[in-house]
């Protein structure tokens, strides 16, 4: 016969081996929460770590796919997007299916929690697996493949207007030169120039072209560039706006009907590793002397869509975004 001490011990050791850890029921409301912000999150909720780990490296290799394959076809950001956002969504709702029938499964019987089944794991879970990857992404596509440039002024009237939000495509020169007639943006290294501070232009001639200004007309190599009247443009003083064909490449220019007197130069000889840049606003840059060289270095990248633009808002100084112009493909 056991003595009550001995009782005791024994039923203390029992209590001891069926004690495995805290426990917990799981609440179908939570895994779709988490699942719907990460699917990793739901995952770990559940006590899967290793289908969590998993679906965190698809959503890198499907972050690292999309950014390549837009990189690649260029279309405009809004629809890329909205198709990246709802395939991802796609993804974390059947990955939800599995999981609400696993909390099924479940119900009756409690869970035992895990090491990571806690608020600061999932946090930083959250913010190592889905919200650095993604800044991370967007910081090194914005230094690298791609930027946002804001017009100043109508020096490229009629394609852009003061307060025109451009996408520049920063890889557009990787592979080959910048070429007449495009529109480019570049780096200023003028003296007191603001830091960061862009200029946007189009190319009239590179290295070893002569060029000569006469009004709005351009010569290079001795031939004028082909231009057509494309329309009177009320909205701007009736300044006519003409078609421009440079090296095979066509854009629209503006021009004064009567150029200043002083809107002829002597012919200018690009310079080795150099490009004559000039604005689209012709007139404007026949009178400003809105024409420069700059070194091929200087050139950060190719504008390739008007994002939207920001117009005056009235007495108050501010400025209202307007959407109209948004998607534009610039020339």
């Amino acid at each position: 016969m056991k003595s009550g001490l001995e009782t005791v011990t024994d039923l203390h050791q029992d209590i001891e081996s069926e004690y495995k850890g805290e426990t917990a029921p799981r609440s179908r409301w939570a895994v779709i929460a988490l699942t719907m912000l990460h699917p990793p999150l739901g995952y770990l909720y559940v006590g899967k770590g290793r289908a969590a780990a998993i679906s965190a490296a698809f959503f890198l290799i499907y972050l690292a796919i999309f950014i390549g394959a837009w990189s690649l076809l260029k279309f405009f950001p809004f629809w890329p997007g909205l198709v990246f956002i709802a395939g991802w969504e796609l993804m974390a709702v059947m990955c939800l299916v599995g999981l609400l029938r696993d909390v099924e499964l479940q119900q009756g019987r409690e869970y035992l929690l895990r090491g990571f089944n806690h608020p600061v794991v999932y946090t930083l879970v959250f913010l190592l697996a889905a919200f650095v990857p993604v800044y991370g992404a967007y910081h090194l596509s914005t230094q690298a493949l791609w930027g946002i440039v804001q017009v100043n002024d109508d020096s490229m009237y009629p394609a852009l207007e003061s307060g025109d939000v451009l996408l520049v495509d920063r890889a557009a020169f990787w592979s080959r030169a910048p070429a007449r007639g495009e529109m480019v943006v570049l780096r200023v290294d003028d003296e007191g120039a603001e830091r960061n501070h862009v200029r946007l232009g189009r190319i009239i001639a590179q290295e070893g072209d002569e060029v000569l200004f006469e009004g709005t007309a351009v010569w290079v190599n001795g031939e004028p560039l082909q231009q057509w009247v494309y329309m009177n443009d009320a909205d701007v003083a009736g300044t006519p706006v003409y078609i421009e064909r440079n090296a095979g490449r066509s854009y629209l220019i503006a021009g004064q009907a009567t150029p200043p007197p002083d809107a002829s130069v002597e012919p200018i000889r690009v310079k080795e590793s150099q490009l004559l840049i000039i604005g689209d606003n012709r007139g404007h840059a026949m009178s400003e002397r809105l024409f420069w060289t700059a070194e091929r270095a200087q050139v950060l990248g190719k504008p390739i869509y008007l994002l939207y633009s920001n117009v005056p808002r009235g007495e108050d100084g501010g400025t209202a975004v307007r959407f109209e112009r948004s998607g534009l493909k610039i020339r």
